[in-house]
């Protein structure tokens, strides 16, 4: 998300399309083995593999959700991550100025 709005603010829409279309190209890929792997088997082709149970079935859609989550909307973690690096630098006396700073890229209005 960082290089999409950091390219659309630049202006670089050539790299910004080839990032989602690869990355529309990526889904589909991975979308297809996920439906390989959950499809029922088929029948007549030796011993069925046995049904996820309930527990690895709510693993998956918890992690699913923790995933699509941070992805969408990354600001909590990046929070904690920014604190936790500021507490480690304080107790290794590093100056908080030292860090990175962790900015999220303002978005510009759209030209026309």
């Amino acid at each position: 998300f960082y290089a999409v709005t950091a390219g659309v603010a630049g202006g670089l829409w050539l790299p910004v399309a080839a990032l989602v279309i690869g990355s529309v190209v990526s889904l589909y890929y991975y979308l297809r083995i996920a439906v390989v792997m959950l499809a029922p088997p088929e029948t007549g082709t030796g011993t069925a593999a046995a049904a996820p149970r309930w527990p690895s079935a709510a693993v998956l859609v918890l992690l699913t959700a923790a995933l699509l989550g941070l992805g969408v909307y990354p600001r909590p973690l990046v929070a904690v991550v920014r604190s936790s690096a500021t507490e480690l630098a304080a107790r290794r006396s590093v100056p908080a100025a030292s860090l990175p700073a962790l900015r999220t890229p303002a978005v510009p209005a759209p030209r026309r």
